[in-house]
């Protein structure tokens, strides 16, 4: 309010550009990256050192999955 007569914004807000959301480098992002992120659902885990595949069980990271033939910790593929 300007001229404190009560016709300034209706709200206290900034007001203007980039005061709101969805500006670049806000947010979260979409998808993607090896740290910290699941790899969503489906897939399947793969031993690096044998080859044996088995269906992703959703819940255990196949990282703590040790392939059955061979005793190597499993990986997403």
């Amino acid at each position: 309010m300007p001229r404190r007569d009560g016709t300034g914004p209706a709200s206290g807000g900034g007001g203007g550009r980039g005061g709101g959301r969805g500006q670049r480098g806000s947010g979260r992002g979409q998808g993607g990256g090896v740290f910290g992120q699941g790899a969503g659902l489906g897939g399947n885990c793969k031993c690096p050192n044998c080859g044996h595949e088995m269906v992703h069980q959703r819940g255990t990271p196949c990282t703590q999955i040790h392939c059955p033939k061979c005793g190597t910790p499993m990986m997403r593929s």
